[in-house]
């Protein structure tokens, strides 16, 4: 995605009785996208840990992109997953056949909300217990936003 700039220097002109005004542009931050690209929407997974991939724009992104797991038989709580399994931070734990929802998320990094995740991760990967987070908890995280969502079967 591109960055759009408008100028509002053409209706400023009218607005002035024909006279040219300095220019005014006014940037626009680009909008932010995150999607899930695979699994896909009610997709049927045989693995307990499965890879997820996305896409992101812009291109520049500096937000942190956080992936949660809503479990249908854990109504109302998320875990949210490391973007470093590999290193030994703690991934969902299997459990017993059912709907996943997988939800992608993006926080402003350095920011409190990412500080407060990242703390649950060594938290959980220390105690090796991690009930997951309350839909309540997680609508505490201000600047933790929604960005895609897809329903996936295990």
């Amino acid at each position: 995605m591109k960055s759009l700039l408008l100028s509002v220097t053409a209706l400023a002109a009218v607005a002035c009785g024909g006279s040219d005004p300095a220019p005014t542009p006014i940037p626009l931050a680009p909008a932010i996208v995150v999607r899930i690209t695979d699994p896909t929407e009610g997709a049927v997974v045989g693995l307990t840990t499965i890879q997820v991939t996305g896409t992101y724009a812009p291109a520049d992104l500096t937000d942190d992109v956080w992936l949660f797991v809503f479990p249908a038989l854990a109504p109302g709580r998320g875990w949210h997953q490391s973007g470093n399994a590999p290193a030994g931070l703690p991934a969902e734990r299997g459990g017993p056949p059912q709907s996943y929802d997988l939800a992608v998320f993006t926080a402003p990094a350095n920011s409190a909300t990412t500080a407060a995740l990242r703390q649950y991760l060594t938290d959980w990967s220390r105690t090796g217990d991690f009930i997951g987070l309350t839909q309540s908890q997680i609508d505490a995280l201000s600047g933790l936003v929604e960005r895609h969502r897809v329903r996936i079967r295990r």
